[in-house]
């Protein structure tokens, strides 16, 4: 019982901070390197959205694709993901 609420109360908080953390730096260095530039992480002023969101993708006037940060985050965990399956099938 004491581990659960350890788990709980510490650990997962933690764990959730380092994923979202270490998937937002690694999508916002992946996502416009792999994209040659043409897909964008949004800053930190949102108040410049030109349209709708349509799942975390929308498009700003002049910027083009403008991704949100819980995209970036999906999208860097994915990345690490497809790597970890590609250094399986690669190094079985």
């Amino acid at each position: 019982m004491p581990g659960s609420i350890i788990g709980e109360l510490i650990l997962q908080p933690l764990l959730e901070a380092a994923l979202q953390v270490f998937g937002y730096w690694t999508g916002r260095i992946v996502i416009p390197t792999l994209s040659f530039g043409l897909l964008r992480i949004e800053s930190v002023d949102r108040a410049r959205r030109a349209r709708p969101k349509w799942h975390g993708i929308h498009r700003a006037q002049g910027r083009g694709w403008v991704i949100d940060d819980n995209t970036t985050i999906l999208l860097g965990l994915l990345f690490w993901g497809v790597m970890g399956i590609a250094a399986y099938v690669v190094f079985r």
